[in-house]
């Protein structure tokens, strides 16, 4: 049984009693500190493994141990001095997200990919090759910005999500081919981003063409269209990655209302500019007006793109909650009535119209979901110096790259602190996949509770690695995960970490050939 309570005083009992029968070497250890500490951590975690029932570290010799015992050479401080000369230096989260990547990754695949195609028909439309383009600029402005709401969009993500899983969720599908579809859904956002790029593109070129031939073109459509460019600029350049990491609340805001802003705009100009006869430089409302009006394809680009913004609005509800905060305060348990299928989130947020945040939940499918909050920023901050009574959710829980595990037939999940949300209810719920767990935390059972440390008991323990930074130290994570895999022969490793975290895991697994995901700067 995970049971972490009993044993911590047991557990420094020993390792006062190792530091006692080895400190009595001074310049021995001086000299050998490195290869002392790297001797007494082996020791340490045999002894761990054999107090612990869960496969809590890598297997230990019992020559490592003679060893230590036999000889003097470490004194505490000695280990910590040793223990800060090698870590290597801390880097921001802003730094992690937004120099350490990949200058080829396939998020930026897509969106040259996206604006390349556009930027193409472009050409053709204004050298003349491409008369329905050249005759239909805004409509392919509109039809951009449809295509980035698509891809943006809960449900479909959702729907999209299951049917996949559906259709290649198989042992006989080839694993080349499921990882492909992996890392496709999981950036698709960078075809969200170069489309928004090529609408403002496209959008210039329309009003272009209209102020040419303005002459049989009224006015107000003109400047109306001007005021959606400028509504599309502010949203592309409130989402360029240094502005979005440290001003999020601003980008999500301005993104939104910009949005709703240019939609509406979107609409009068299609109305305006559809129901004017430049014979009689009149706006014709009238039957054959609005038959004319029906016939347009823009008329129904609007139409979807407005459900597609709109339909995840009409979904919320206000539930009350129940909350559980950590004794140091560091996390919130937020619990509310529904059921959460595995791998996918629920979003929260205490005002409808302001910033929303997703967390993955501990749940059993039907009956409650428990969110784990980390109090990392302002609104997860807020859950534990104010916690709710009540808070806004959508009745479409969205999937995210967890819920792509299903397509795989065995997988390691990693997570740190509050990052374990994610994954609970694979420990809970019937899943396609066969999972493994390894949970990295710092004095799991007084921050997390008896209600995660519960879930975390009941899962057979033969598949689960819980690391507490507390009594272990921090552990060399990629060797871990590397060394898990390689035992239960997994198909694949998901992360959720901290962006250093989630880095060190992919690149560790990359390293020795194991496909590896977690969030990106994107997510």
């Amino acid at each position: 049984m995970f049971d972490i309570d009993k044993r911590p005083s047991r557990f420094m009992n020993k390792v006062i009693q190792l530091e006692t029968r080895v400190g009595n070497n001074q310049q021995m250890a001086q000299s050998n500190s490195k290869e002392a500490f790297d001797m007494l951590m082996i020791a340490v975690s045999k002894e761990v493994s054999e107090m612990f029932s869960t496969d809590i570290c890598l297997e230990m010799g019992d020559r490592a141990l003679d060893a230590i015992e036999n000889r003097a050479e470490i004194y505490p401080q000695i280990i910590e001095s040793s223990a800060q000369k090698s870590a290597p230096a801390k880097k921001s989260r802003l730094e992690v997200l937004l120099k350490d990547q990949e200058l080829l990754s396939i998020y930026k695949r897509f969106f040259v990919l996206s604006f390349i195609i556009n930027i193409v028909l472009f050409i053709l439309a204004a050298l003349g090759h491409f008369n329905y383009a050249h005759n239909n600029t805004a409509l392919f402005a509109l039809g951009n910005v449809l295509l980035l709401a698509l891809v943006r969009n809960e449900i479909f993500l959702r729907v999209t999500y299951e049917t996949t899983v559906q259709l290649f969720g198989h042992s006989i599908v080839p694993l080349r081919l499921k990882l492909w579809i992996t890392h496709g859904l999981q950036n698709l956002g960078g075809i969200h981003a170069g489309c928004g790029t090529a609408s403002i593109v496209w959008s210039i070129y329309a009003v272009v063409e209209l102020f040419v031939h303005r002459a049989t073109v009224p006015t107000p459509p003109i400047a109306i269209l001007f005021v959606v460019i400028f509504m599309l600029l502010i949203s592309c350049l409130a989402a360029v990655p240094v502005l979005r990491h440290v001003h999020h609340n601003v980008f999500e805001n301005t993104h939104r209302i910009c949005g709703w802003f240019a939609l509406a705009l979107i609409w009068c100009f299609i109305l305006l500019l559809a129901s004017y006869d430049p014979s009689r430089n009149v706006y014709d409302f009238s039957s054959h007006g609005r038959h004319r009006l029906v016939n347009r394809l823009d008329i129904w680009f609007a139409a979807v793109l407005t459900l597609l913004v709109f339909l995840p609005w009409a979904l919320i509800k206000k539930v009350p909650v129940r909350t559980w905060i950590s004794p140091d305060q560091s996390l919130s348990l937020i619990t509310f009535a529904d059921g959460l299928p595995v791998g996918t989130f629920a979003r929260i947020a205490r005002n409808p119209l302001k910033e929303w945040h997703a967390f993955g939940a501990a749940s059993d499918g039907f009956s409650e979901n428990t969110l784990i909050c980390g109090a990392v920023g302002d609104f997860t901050k807020g859950l534990v110096s104010h916690p709710p009574s009540h808070i806004w959710t959508r009745r479409v829980r969205f999937a995210g790259v967890t819920y792509l595990a299903n397509l795989y037939t065995r997988a390691v999940f990693v997570a740190t602190g509050s990052g374990l949300g994610p994954f609970l209810s694979f420990l809970m719920q019937p899943t396609r996949v066969d999972c493994h767990l390894i949970f990295i935390a710092k004095n799991v059972e007084q921050i997390y509770g008896p209600y995660i440390t519960n879930i975390l008991s009941r899962f057979p323990q033969e598949k689960l690695i819980v690391h507490d930074t507390a009594i272990l130290g921090r552990p060399n994570l990629a060797k871990l995960v590397v060394d898990r895999v390689k035992k239960c022969e997994a198909e694949v490793v998901i992360v959720t970490s901290n962006p250093a975290g989630s880095k060190t895991v992919i690149d560790g697994c990359r390293a020795a050939g194991i496909p590896a995901f977690g969030p990106i700067w994107d997510s």
